[in-house]
């Protein structure tokens, strides 16, 4: 009997801390500052219109999009730039959704509706974010937040499965130990009664 408990008692801890550890690679904040610090541009304005460029590769889910941001105020600005309050500016953007699991710096999370403070360099094809979602400041953020790219009905099931299978086994394995600890107490007062 013995050996039985300690097998399950190994099983359970080696079950419980054999948990992934997932790290993510995100910039040094100081080295986000110094690259919006950098950034020609920065601007605080309101998203207008969000629309989709290009569809990416579809192993890995991801879209260009493109946001037309009003201006409200312009912060820091190169020689050359002549837009002023009220006009607008496009932005290009590429877009990866909440439910891809991703490391490194932050997701650009964008919603028509939103206010923003953002930092921009000028790249070949326009405007883009100095350092993806790092360098956006949300001043209003809408609620609810929407999807470009619904999550797959297959992916829902599997991170359903992924999130609740640690607890759900754990409490399996608690109601069979408990089982096993009043079968064990009822066969041993069984024995002291005869």
């Amino acid at each position: 009997m013995k050996k039985i408990f300690t097998l399950v008692y190994m099983l359970t801890f080696i079950f419980v801390f054999s948990e992934q550890v997932h790290l993510d690679a995100a910039m040094d904040p100081k080295e986000i500052e110094e690259r919006k610090n950098e950034a020609p541009l920065q601007i605080i304005g309101d998203v207008k219109t969000d629309v989709l460029v290009q569809e990416r590769d579809r192993s890995y889910p991801s879209q260009l999009r493109k946001m037309q941001l009003e201006i409200e105020q312009v912060i820091k600005k190169p020689n050359h730039f002549e837009k002023t309050k009220g006009d607008s500016i496009s932005i290009t953007y590429s877009y990866i959704p909440s439910w891809v699991q991703m490391e490194g710096g932050k997701r650009m999370d964008i919603m028509v509706g939103d206010r923003i403070e953002i930092w921009l360099e000028k790249r070949e094809n326009g405007w883009k974010s100095a350092v993806w979602g790092d360098s956006v400041n949300h001043l209003k953020y809408v609620e609810p937040r929407e999807e470009h790219i619904p999550e797959p009905f297959s992916k829902k099931i599997n991170h359903i499965i992924n999130e609740s299978l640690p607890t759900l086994v754990m409490a399996v394995l608690g109601l069979f130990l408990g089982g096993v600890l009043v079968l064990i107490r009822r066969i041993a007062t069984m024995r002291k009664g005869y």
